[in-house]
């Protein structure tokens, strides 16, 4: 069991919690470590290191990157390629959205309760997900925070596009709340 692959169950949580809404499907939707598909448009969750806060008690504070993969226009003129856009634009504003959850106008510790849920729920789910997933009973995101985003960038044919979005995070391999 990985228990203390925090990296691992941040990804795995923030997967779960994005098909929960809606903003991603278990067939493009994945954490960096298991990514299935090649195919656009795509997200991934990928959580890019982390540094104990405060030191040995078990807390970690992480940076996550969510990128959005997708096609985009090549030609102005061209509606198929606006149409790409569009649907690009509207995938990375649905992961955005999903992820700016909050109950009091300040904080986005809204985000950090629904993810939690939809991580630890991967521990009940059918046998054949939660064999898996066993180790996501204990987590706990304590605070998530805009952590602002990247530049867009295209892959080298100039066809394909990449939104990232980056939250700074603080969470711990246990269930602390």
């Amino acid at each position: 069991m990985a228990y203390h692959n925090l990296r691992s169950k941040l990804d795995r949580a923030v997967v779960a919690y994005l098909i929960s809404v809606g903003a991603g499907s278990d067939k493009d939707t994945f954490p960096a470590n298991s990514i299935e598909s090649t195919e656009y448009p795509l997200t991934v969750a990928q959580t890019l290191g982390g540094i104990p806060d405060p030191v040995l008690v078990g807390n970690y504070k992480m940076r996550i990157a969510v990128s959005v993969k997708g096609s985009v226009s090549k030609f102005i003129d061209d509606t198929n390629d606006q149409a790409a856009r569009m649907a690009h634009d509207e995938r990375v504003s649905d992961v955005f959205d999903a992820l700016m959850q909050s109950d009091d106008d300040r904080t986005l510790r809204a985000t950090a309760r629904l993810i939690n849920a939809a991580g630890r729920a991967l521990a009940m789910y059918p046998v054949d997900i939660a064999a898996h997933n066993a180790d996501m009973a204990d987590f706990t995101i304590i605070q998530w925070l805009d952590g602002g985003f990247g530049d867009g960038k295209s892959d080298e044919a100039g066809c394909d596009w990449i939104e990232t979005l980056y939250f700074d995070v603080i969470a711990c391999p246990s269930n602390v709340d």
